[in-house]
């Protein structure tokens, strides 16, 4: 995308998709391993995506002077007013792995 001299400006979970419904089942063990209590947690086996909601897309050095993106995904620079640039895309994965790392289940 970013070679392609877009950004995105509005990443979010929403708005990626795996590309396969295909999964394996891996054992979690919980407490002792002694315990019979094995559980199984489903992994995406392939880690391919798509991006998709192109609808707010800039270009490279395009002025826009709204926020478009959704806000728990938004770059500082965003919010101060500065602009659009492949760095807020960056901040926006960053956010999204954070949430993905920290989510309780």
């Amino acid at each position: 995308m970013h070679d392609l001299r877009m950004i995105h400006t509005d990443l979010k979970p929403e708005n990626i998709l795996l590309v396969s419904s295909d999964y394996v089942k891996i054992p979690e063990y919980k407490g002792s391993r002694l315990q019979r209590d094995v559980c199984y947690k489903r992994v995406p086996k392939s880690s391919a995506i798509k991006v998709i909601d192109f609808g707010s897309t800039t270009y490279e050095r395009q002025d826009q002077t709204y926020i478009v993106s959704t806000r728990h995904y938004r770059a500082p620079e965003v919010i101060l007013g500065l602009g659009w640039s492949y760095p807020c895309d960056v901040w926006s994965v960053g956010c999204i792995i954070v949430e993905l790392c920290t989510v309780c289940v």
